[in-house]
């Protein structure tokens, strides 16, 4: 089934890569559409980072302690369960389903043809219908992989094998996500579109990925170290993780636009696959 979505940008989704192509064309288009990505991405975004950064700041500011004495924490392990650690939990999911929804948001209008006219409404419009389906598909995946954990209890090879089994889904839940946002109508079809795509290419998939998400770590390293640094010279403390997490939100843009690189040549490949 090819991609309902046109594929109309001055750079290609659907077209064949490798995994050093994703990410090499991942960078590209990010610096092609910085200035006008940057501003609607971080319009829609920043706020619910903001919230969560300070919902992070304000809960380790009343249970850092808690954590530097483990004999006080195992005997009252709900000690840690305050009104900011839920706070924590929403903002995080939801800034998540916020996040992917604004970056699957500009690749449609981008496929569209409306780089260079994407404004922060236009882009809110986009999320706003993609807020519903992304959330959906973090929650599925989020209660689907904590269904798992019960493999921890396998004595010796049990955190092996959940680790496993988490790293073998990575691909078939990006490729989910872009099909939710392309050409599905439902979770269950981005489902089974994802793993029509990724049979007999999950190698590629994951190499792919796994090369957008070192990026990600390294660009948010070389980012938020200096800014830590200054913070804690200035005594900003457990506040300071709000700008932070602005910063963090704005480097998930690698991982989400490679998915969508992913999920475009998985498409080429099954197409040409159906043309032979």
């Amino acid at each position: 089934m090819p991609d309902a979505f046109p594929d109309l940008g001055a750079l290609p989704f659907r077209r064949r890569r490798d995994a050093g192509d994703v990410l090499r064309e991942t960078v590209g288009f990010l610096r092609a559409n910085a200035r006008e990505l940057g501003r609607a991405y971080l319009a829609v975004v920043a706020p619910v980072a903001l919230a969560s950064g300070l919902a992070a700041g304000l809960y380790l500011a009343q249970v850092g302690d808690a954590f530097l004495d483990p004999a006080a924490l195992e005997a009252d392990p709900s000690a840690i369960l305050t009104p900011a650690y839920w706070g924590v939990v929403l903002f995080g999911l939801l800034g998540s389903a916020v996040s992917v929804a604004a970056a699957a948001g500009y690749v449609r209008l981008y496929r569209a043809g409306h780089a260079g006219d994407v404004t922060a409404a236009a882009l809110w419009d986009e999320t706003r219908a993609l807020l519903l389906p992304m959330l959906g598909l973090a929650l599925a995946y989020s209660v689907g992989l904590g269904a798992t954990t019960a493999l921890w209890s396998i004595p010796g090879v049990g955190p092996l094998a959940w680790l496993a089994l988490a790293a073998w889904s990575v691909p078939y839940v990006a490729v989910a996500m872009a099909a939710r946002a392309l050409d599905s109508e439902t979770l269950g079809e981005a489902w089974h579109r994802s793993r029509a795509l990724v049979a007999g290419a999950w190698w590629v998939a994951f190499r792919s990925l796994l090369l957008a998400a070192v990026m990600f770590y390294l660009a948010v390293i070389v980012a938020v170290v200096p800014l830590m640094v200054v913070a804690s010279v200035l005594g900003a403390g457990p506040i300071a993780l709000a700008p932070l997490q602005v910063v963090v939100f704005l480097g998930y843009l690698i991982p989400y636009v490679a998915a969508f690189m992913v999920h475009g040549s998985l498409s080429a490949r099954s197409e040409d696959a159906a043309g032979d």
